[in-house]
């Protein structure tokens, strides 16, 4: 699937390059590898800007910070929906996490 940014059940957005998991050829979930929060914050953080008229800062938080794991499983029923990132964010993940 690639990096997308998912809205769980809790409202949280989190950003994570996502993979499918099955058994048996049953779907059974989404693997998140490197997790992080996205929030929007109006502090100090990422100035997002994909056009002159949007702009938001942003703050990326590991997802579960108390955690060494760097690989999630997540239940589908969590899961309201997955979206793609606008480009901008979906580099300052990259560059962030050092993923591709």
């Amino acid at each position: 699937m690639g990096i997308k940014i998912v809205v769980l059940r809790t409202g949280e957005q989190v950003i994570s390059k996502i993979s499918e998991v099955s058994y048996e050829e049953k779907f059974k979930g989404y693997l998140f590898k490197d997790p992080h929060s996205v929030t929007i914050n109006r502090g100090s953080s990422f100035l997002v800007e994909e056009n002159d008229q949007d702009k938001v800062e942003m703050v990326l938080s590991p997802w579960i910070p108390l955690s060494s794991d760097t690989e999630v499983f997540v239940v589908p029923d969590y899961v309201v929906a997955l979206v793609e990132p606008v480009e901008s964010v979906k580099n300052i993940y990259i560059e962030k996490v050092g993923v591709d």
